[in-house]
């Protein structure tokens, strides 16, 4: 599996509004995003404005993203697909 390469926090919200997630918030230097599905549910995510934010919180940002993610779009091929080729696209290097 590729690792992910070191992120900002500035960069993980703009590969979040891609998909939906609107920024709502600041206190200090984190940032809450909001998204809501068209059944009404909203999802909320908290994160860092840091220069390069730490591989655990930026996998656990993905990991929070995608199982939402999973649950409101139709079929768990196109939400993988899409997160594939967003993470694919933006950042990720071989390992």
């Amino acid at each position: 599996m590729p690792r992910l390469r070191v992120l900002s926090g500035s960069d993980l919200v703009q590969i979040f509004s891609q998909f939906g997630f609107v920024r709502v918030g600041q206190k200090g230097s984190h940032v809450k995003l909001k998204r809501m599905s068209p059944q009404g549910e909203g999802q909320t995510l908290i994160v860092p404005m840091h220069s390069e934010l730490d591989r655990g919180t930026l996998e656990s940002s993905i990991r929070r993203a995608a199982t939402w993610l999973l649950t409101s779009l139709r079929s768990i091929s196109s939400a993988i697909s899409a997160f594939y080729q967003a993470f694919l696209y933006f950042r990720l290097v071989p390992s």
